[in-house]
């Protein structure tokens, strides 16, 4: 008996591992019409573009071998080096800014008594408008002799400002513009979090004498900490990935002063036809957004243990 009852045994786990190997068989199967566009379009784009990092190249001529030349030049402090300081500078400033306006806005919108709806889709309207929109009429708001901005100093008596002819006002210049069209995405996502918090622990603290303040600091500051994280990693990368607002704004200018990595990629691949630089500077891009993704995963788990 013993011996038919092993041998029945083996029988079912024969069964149950060819069952499965049809299953992951059809999964296979299934996956094949996602896989073969993603090896096409995203796995040998992506290898070409890491080994073209090592090669000078004009679209036209063939491909020359020059090794590090590229990667040196990047981080040697030239044009492509001072995009990367550039973008990160944008980020620096943005990305605080819109999370610190976001959370205000959220927090006013939550305390109103009536009229969310509206307020709420006014400010996330930037994020549905077209960035080329937004920018143009930026542009417009920033000129120098007939904007909007001037326009209005001129009225309380103060002269105008080269919005965007200085280096440091074209940065603050378009600064202004990204964090105004990235503020609406981090009120709603903050809204949304505060909606979720139970009065009760708001009341909770109150009782115990605490300020608005500490309530805040310890009760909704630490129940935001997910909103706070998934705000910080798209919005990083988003930043990361500025092209429309520099290239309409200042064409990367005055000088390189507003020149970010996207807008570099662009010039010197489709302007100056020096691929190798373009495809370097992208893979820092690439290796910038790594670097956010590795946070993102760290932090979530800190965040979860919590």
């Amino acid at each position: 008996m013993s011996v038919l009852a092993a041998e029945n045994a083996s029988e079912r786990r024969s069964g149950f591992f060819a069952r499965m190997s049809r299953e992951e068989a059809a999964a296979w199967l299934f996956l094949v019409p996602s896989l073969i566009p993603f090896v096409i379009f995203t796995l040998i784009p992506a290898v070409a573009t890491f080994v073209l990092t090592f090669y000078q190249w004009d679209f036209i001529g063939a491909p020359r071998y020059v090794g590090l030349k590229n990667w040196i030049d990047l981080f040697s402090g030239g044009v492509a080096g001072y995009s990367v300081m550039v973008t990160l500078l944008f980020a620096a400033i943005t990305l605080p800014c819109s999370l610190g306006l976001g959370l205000a806005l959220a927090m006013a919108l939550d305390r109103m008594p009536f009229g969310k709806i509206v307020f709420r889709s006014i400010f996330f309207m930037p994020i549905v408008t077209s960035l080329v929109a937004i920018s143009f009429v930026f542009q417009n708001m920033f000129a120098t002799e007939t904007g909007l901005i001037n326009y209005g100093l001129r009225l309380v008596g103060l002269g105008p400002v080269a919005w965007l002819t200085y280096p440091g006002m074209a940065i603050v210049s378009v600064s202004i513009m990204m964090v105004w069209s990235m503020t609406g995405l981090a009120m709603l996502i903050y809204l949304a979090g505060l909606q979720q918090i139970d009065r009760a622990l708001l009341e909770a603290a109150a009782l115990d004498g605490a300020s608005p303040w500490q309530s805040f600091f310890h009760v909704v500051r630490p129940l935001l900490a997910r909103s706070t994280l998934f705000l910080v990693v798209t919005q990083t990368i988003s930043v990361l990935q500025t092209f429309e607002a520099v290239y309409v704004l200042t064409n990367g200018g005055p000088g390189q002063a507003t020149t970010t990595i996207g807008l570099f990629i662009y010039k010197s691949s489709f302007r100056n036809f020096d691929v190798g630089s373009g495809t370097t500077a992208s893979m820092a891009l690439f290796g910038l957004m790594l670097l956010v993704t590795i946070f993102q995963l760290r932090m979530q788990k800190r965040v979860l243990n919590v």
